[in-house]
């Protein structure tokens, strides 16, 4: 059904498999690729009205356009009435990089030519507007200014914002008319560099809506593919982690309801905190779960201790003291609690 965009059958076909094994990775998956197929016909459908009422300003309604079908291609890789779109956009884009390049106008020449690379890297009329421009007088000029301009807005971060200009954009327009030089290749590899390292300090607190922004334009720049997937793929590893600690999470308080919170060692609410932790330090619930644990068990040496059992209490306070491994706090809790001893007492 997939296969043939029947999105109906396909549907129901999925919602059939999930209600037999609603945590079958796979067809989990296929679901996904279903909301992805249908993300994409109508992100084309979309695209296709853009264009034929495109005559006003056809020129940023191909560049948005552009955008568009590259999208849909990723979600929908085989779709090939959006492949046909790009390199159409292509061959306009090349038309209007060609005319720019002969009436002596490099700068549009070159902004033109990267358009129609970005929109069909292997359009066969590139390289006929490639040579057009390289035989300008003024090329070198123009790609050493830019060479200049990109270098510094990669030292000032401005690497794939503001839409124009920015380092990336640069590169790539250069590279475009001028596919050997090195300069330009260095200078997109060190932007690839520093976006990944942005990519990883907006994980580490994790910032997902400035990810997946970064991610948006990494795409619509072009930079280089395996670095977007590696992006994707640490992004997609680290939302994992976080979904196996909440499940983690629930397992604790379940384990902690029905009162399994140190034991049996392989199924404690303890045991699944610090699983959890391991996998999501960021979780706001897991140190309000080691607390109702920690407060379970000292209530439990309470009344041991009252009731004259002084190693059964000391058993279970030291449990709780290490779901929490505070050590001041826990002098605190014992005096609190009435289990003191002086050692446990702090100066002052």
């Amino acid at each position: 059904a997939l296969r043939t965009n029947d999105l109906a059958v396909a549907e129901r076909r999925i919602n059939d498999l999930l209600r037999i094994e609603p945590d079958n990775v796979a067809f989990l998956e296929g679901f996904e690729r279903l909301q992805n197929r249908r993300t994409a016909l109508r992100l084309l459908s979309d695209t296709q009205a853009l264009l034929s009422v495109a005559a006003s300003n056809p020129e940023e309604s191909n560049r948005m356009a552009l955008h568009a079908l590259q999208e849909v291609l990723r979600l929908y890789p085989s779709s090939r009435e959006a492949a046909d779109e790009l390199v159409r956009i292509a061959e306009y884009f090349s038309e209007l990089a060609n005319e720019a390049a002969q009436e002596g106008d490099i700068e549009s020449a070159m902004d033109w030519l990267q358009q129609a690379s970005l929109a069909a890297p292997n359009f066969l009329g590139l390289e006929r507007v490639r040579e057009s421009i390289q035989q300008a007088e003024t090329l070198k000029e123009e790609i050493n200014a830019r060479l200049m301009q990109a270098a510094t807005l990669l030292t000032e971060g401005s690497l794939l914002d503001p839409t124009s200009p920015n380092a990336a954009g640069l590169y790539h327009s250069i590279l475009a008319a001028d596919p050997g030089n090195e300069e330009a290749m260095q200078g997109l590899s060190e932007v690839s560099t520093a976006v990944v390292n942005r990519f990883r300090e907006y994980l580490a607190v994790r910032d997902l809506a400035a990810i997946r922004t970064l991610l948006d334009r990494a795409r619509v720049v072009a930079l280089y593919p395996a670095s977007i997937m590696h992006m994707e793929k640490e992004l997609a590893a680290e939302l994992n982690r976080i979904a196996d600690a909440a499940d983690l999470v629930v397992l604790a308080e379940n384990r902690l309801a029905l009162g399994y919170i140190t034991e049996p060692t392989d199924r404690s609410a303890i045991g699944a905190l610090r699983e959890a932790q391991t996998l999501d330090s960021r979780n706001s619930r897991i140190p309000e779960l080691f607390e109702e644990c920690a407060t379970r068990l000292a209530s439990v040496a309470v009344d041991a201790h009252r009731a004259g059992y002084a190693s059964v209490a000391e058993t279970y306070m030291t449990q709780a003291e290490s779901a929490i491994n505070d050590p001041v706090r826990w002098s605190i809790y014992r005096q609190r609690w009435g289990i003191v001893q002086a050692a446990d007492i702090p100066e002052g």
